[in-house]
């Protein structure tokens, strides 16, 4: 063989190889338990959004809300029981140990992605759809292993969540709260038992896949666009709070394929919150675009715009002296192409 189609058919190899071995880039299984009579609980959410997903927009959150909760799921009293939650707010991590409170979270989320960046587990959402008339939401979730698990009882969980409830919520002076509070996350549906749905039994050898289909009903009262599904993977375990997550991933309920999170063009973080008379706006674009920025308030109404141009590709800082506004609760909203992000802000001037 000449040297030259030996370096094609290395160099051939050479990109099989990487692609066989794509990277599956770990997300973080947070499930938060909240409520709407809880006055901490708001802070808890602005932690989660604006410290955990800013680092890593891969994590998940479901927002089990409690039985005294406006948002109570038919599953909150069992889940909070074998979770051992001691109190709201707080949240189980990956199922590895009891509930946490708000500043051990951001440690322990960190350490996850610091210690295994990936995942030994792939779950991939497939031939969705979805009908109006109906309500029948139907696709197939795919899991493989890309790298050798031990001997365990594997298993799939399949959940609903809703986005973009505004109600009611308790709050203390430092925490956003009041009748017009946007809840997320919220826990509406499981498509399986709470020990999930057997998949695989002992060791999980890599290449290996399991394939489920799926037909749920989506309840009347709900919004289907703001509906998520969400799907992990876990080892069982009797004790649910030690069941070992191994990947997560959040696929939208409607529309086409393709994990918000992960795709998303832009991430967004604002601090300090609350703020008082200076506020900094990260941006992450993935490409140069143009973006609209501007301060609403609780009502959806603009106060003030903030920047209407291109920005680069990469980080972009600017900080913003609030005006003289009414305190309470506002939201920076940042807008390019059909991409919006709304990053919630309590104002105590």
């Amino acid at each position: 063989m000449k040297k030259s189609q030996l370096f094609l058919a290395i160099l051939l190899m050479i990109q099989f190889v990487a692609f066989a071995q794509t990277p599956n880039n770990r997300n973080v299984l947070i499930e938060d338990l909240t409520s709407t009579i809880c006055g901490h609980c708001p802070c808890f959410d602005t932690l989660l959004e604006d410290v955990v997903l800013t680092q890593h927009p891969g994590s998940v959150i479901i927002a089990i809300h409690s039985s005294m909760s406006a948002y109570a799921s038919p599953y909150s009293d069992s889940l909070s029981e074998q979770l051992l939650y001691h109190s709201s707010p707080s949240a189980v991590i990956n199922r590895q140990g009891v509930d946490l409170e708000p500043l051990p979270v951001v440690d322990t989320v960190n350490a996850i992605y610091n210690r295994s960046p990936l995942a030994p587990v792939r779950l991939i959402v497939g031939n969705k759809e979805y009908s109006e008339t109906s309500r029948q939401l139907t696709f197939d979730v795919t899991a493989e292993a890309v790298a050798p698990l031990p001997d365990a009882d594997y298993r799939l969980h399949v959940l609903v969540v809703e986005n973009k409830l505004v109600g009611y919520q308790q709050h203390f002076p430092e925490c956003p709260g009041g009748d017009n509070y946007e809840h997320n996350n919220v826990l509406r549906l499981m498509a399986y038992p709470i020990s999930g749905k057997h998949i695989h039994q002992g060791v999980w050898e890599t290449g290996t896949t399991v394939t489920q289909s799926l037909n749920l009903t989506l309840d009347a009262a709900w919004v289907p666009q703001n509906c998520d599904i969400i799907v992990f993977a876990a080892e069982h375990n009797p004790l649910l709070y030690l069941a070992k997550v191994h990947q997560v991933i959040r696929e939208k309920a409607t529309g086409p394929i393709g994990t918000p999170e992960a795709n998303s063009p832009m991430i967004v973080s604002v601090h300090p919150n609350p703020a008082k008379d200076i506020v900094n706006i990260h941006l992450n674009f993935t490409n140069r675009q143009k973006a609209s920025i501007g301060l609403f308030n609780s009502t959806g109404q603009q106060v003030v715009s903030l920047a209407d141009r291109y920005f680069p590709a990469g980080v972009s800082n600017f900080q913003f002296t609030l005006p003289q506004l009414t305190k309470g609760m506002y939201f920076i909203r940042v807008a390019s192409g059909s991409e919006t992000v709304d990053r919630k802000i309590t104002i105590i001037q």
